[in-house]
Order: C-alpha cells, then structure tokens, then sequence
C-alpha cells in the first residue's frame, strides 16, 4: 500500500523551491555591482551571473530526472 502524501506538502515544497530559486538569482543579480567594484580590472563581472544560470540550467533537469528516478523506486 502506497503511504499517504498529502498535496498540500508537496504543494508547498514546489512553492518554496521556487521562491529560493528566484530569490538566489535576485541576490547574485543585485550583488553583481559590488562584484565589479571589488574587481575593477577584471571587467568580467558578468560571468558570475552568467557562470550561475548556466550551471542552475543544468542541475534543475538533472535534479528532476534524479527525483524520478528516486520516486520510482519508492512509490512502486
């Protein structure tokens, strides 16, 4: 017999991972300023939010297809 999940836990899970999602970017965006002014010569301040998008871009689909992964064996 399968345990019982209630949706609203996994309807607030969902929601919060989104809200720290958005909120990590926030923050990488709005300390990219100070980022620039700490390494004046660089003039590749840029790549920090980009270097972050790119490797979130990776992981979410690997973290989605890990949890189905792990669903799979738990809930069969």
């Amino acid at each position: 017999m399968a345990p019982a999940i209630n949706p609203w836990v996994i309807a607030l899970t969902v929601t919060l991972a989104t809200f720290m999602e958005v909120l990590d970017t926030s923050i990488a965006n709005v300390a990219l300023p100070h980022i620039a002014a700490v390494f004046p010569r660089a003039g590749r301040e840029y790549m920090v939010l980009t270097s972050y998008l790119v490797s979130n871009a990776i992981v979410l689909p690997l973290s989605g297809w890990l949890s189905s992964i792990m669903a799979a064996s738990v809930f069969t």
